[in-house]
């Protein structure tokens, strides 16, 4: 079976399962479930549905993260949450069964498959 994207809509074996408010960007197929990545219009911008569309996670916000980011880009933040800010997730890849997210602030974050929750970050720009 495959999983294939028009728009904002996700198929399974050419049947629509889902949609989302954003276009989709990416999709990573994993053990028979789905990574979505919308385009970046907010920060939690990643999903990961199984093949009838029912929502297993979405990428969870960690405010910790905005404390290693505020030190290392004081001025980008000026006082607000990394979740309030602009650094949408860009792209997504697994490495040795790992999500790995790359955000627009240029940190690479290591993300739990089993539930989402942010387990590294990472900068590598």
């Amino acid at each position: 079976m495959k999983y294939t994207a028009n728009e904002n809509s996700l198929y399974y074996d050419n049947k629509p399962i889902c949609e989302f408010g954003y276009l989709i960007a990416s999709i990573l197929e994993h053990k028979g479930n789905c990574f979505v990545l919308l385009e970046p219009k907010e920060n939690e911008n990643v999903y990961f549905v199984n093949h009838k569309g029912e929502l297993i996670w979405k990428v969870a916000p960690d405010e910790g993260i905005h404390e290693i980011i505020k030190m290392n880009t004081n001025s980008l933040f000026e006082g607000k949450k990394y979740y309030e800010s602009k650094c949408p997730y860009m792209e997504m890849q697994i490495i040795k069964e790992d999500l790995r997210l790359y955000n627009w602030c240029g940190y690479s974050m290591k993300v739990s498959i089993a539930d989402g929750k942010i387990l590294t970050i990472d900068f590598v720009k």
